[in-house]
């Protein structure tokens, strides 16, 4: 079975996909469950056809989403996922089957370029999607916070917990200091240089920011971002991105408008394993 499709980022680039094999599932089957952006990387590379073969490193997170969903879409016998939620409208739970297209009715190309410009203090910044590479490195940070966070506080004297609380602390803001600089670029601070040469002194600049700046700046690239959605409709949580099903009506209330679900859809319910 072959399944192709075009990147959502680059729709002229396509991209083929071959079934898993079981010597492949054997190789899945390595791979700590709790690193979903490494494992999904090797499957990626792994289940591609050489004639179109693009390291998934390079794919953005949507890429990356959209290429699991069509080959869960190619492979599955079933047509629709039952989802358990609680109902914001009713506040009661509901378990509802959402049938696959409505999920790929999200689906929408890249619209432009593959990255943002916008001019902060005289000088152009560009903005572009976290790719494969980036969600990788977010995800380890993620990986160490919990593992810090995951501590028995009853055995930890006071003065110990003072210092967790601030190890957390500053871990949490490493982990949003690094979401802004994966997606961002300065080429005004080194013109000869690349995007990967230039993050120190990106972060540096960064630093030096007022508070005040910073939140202007941010602004400014969150405003860009929006201009990059593509893909399956998809959103950050916690480290994790979730493909967002609008529409989903509440079983008690069907002529209300529906809601909104984030559903995290998982390597583990794509890749085979042993």
């Amino acid at each position: 079975m072959l399944i192709e499709f075009s990147l959502p980022s680059d729709p002229k680039k396509t991209i083929k996909l071959h079934e898993a094999t079981v010597n492949d599932a054997l190789d899945f089957s390595s791979v700590d469950p709790s690193l979903e952006e490494m494992a999904t990387t090797l499957f990626l590379n792994t289940i591609q056809e050489k004639d179109t073969f693009v390291d998934s490193k390079t794919w953005t997170g949507e890429d990356r989403r959209y290429g699991l969903f069509r080959y869960y879409l190619e492979t599955t016998r079933d047509v629709a996922i039952p989802l358990s939620y609680n109902c914001s409208i009713c506040g009661k739970q509901h378990t509802q089957d959402i049938h696959l297209s409505k999920i790929l009715n999200t689906y929408r190309p890249m619209d432009g370029e593959p990255f943002r410009e916008f001019v902060h203090e005289g000088h152009n910044i560009i903005v572009a999607p976290l790719t494969g590479a980036d969600l990788e490195k977010l995800e380890a940070y993620h990986y160490d916070l919990a593992t810090s966070e995951d501590v028995d506080l009853d055995t930890l004297s006071s003065e110990e917990r003072r210092d967790l609380e601030k190890m957390l602390r500053l871990k949490r803001q490493r982990i949003t200091l690094c979401t802004i600089l994966a997606c961002l670029d300065m080429p005004y601070l080194d013109k000869n240089g690349t995007k990967e040469s230039r993050a120190e002194k990106v972060q540096d600049a960064i630093m030096k920011m007022s508070v005040s700046e910073f939140k202007e700046f941010r602004d400014k690239i969150e405003g860009a971002l929006k201009g990059l959605q593509h893909g399956l409709q998809c959103s950050y949580v916690d480290g994790r991105l979730c493909i967002e099903i609008p529409d989903v009506k509440c079983d008690t209330y069907p002529d209300k408008p529906g809601i909104l679900l984030r559903y995290p859809f998982r390597f583990s319910q794509v890749i085979p394993v042993f």
